[in-house]
């Protein structure tokens, strides 16, 4: 796969997670302006931040002399050496968040439109005592 194969790739990831971030609100509410409004926020707040994070990178000085503000002028090292840090606090927040998300919406099982039968639970316990 060439550079410009790898390019589409890219661009096609960036697409489909800013897609799948706007979509459920628009299907939820069935209209395309929430998606309009979706896509244009998932790149406003998400696309923009990462973007400039990453891009700060090249504004460190390239020499000692450059430093005008001395030690402060180093933290871009630090910025970058703590990306890893960040990206694994990111995905353990959005584990966490979905875990809570799952814990909530699956509170009461044998109520809403997922909601569990109880005849199998009778069935076991029936089996169950017939058994003994």
């Amino acid at each position: 796969m060439g550079p410009n194969g790898l390019r589409l790739v890219f661009w096609s990831l960036v697409a489909l997670i800013h897609i799948g971030l706007a979509l459920p609100p628009a299907l939820r509410e069935r209209s395309r302006k929430r998606f309009a409004i979706g896509i244009a926020l998932s790149f406003v707040f998400i696309t923009g931040p990462v973007f400039i994070f990453l891009m700060s990178a090249f504004l460190l000085p390239e020499w000692k002399g450059g430093c005008r503000h001395g030690w402060l002028d180093c933290f871009i090292y630090a910025k970058l050496a703590l990306l890893p840090l960040v990206l694994l606090a990111g995905a353990l927040g959005a584990s966490l968040g979905t875990i809570f998300f799952l814990m909530l919406a699956y509170n009461h099982p044998f109520a809403g439109p997922g909601a569990i039968a109880p005849a199998p639970f009778r069935q076991l316990l029936e089996s169950r005592w017939e058994a003994r």
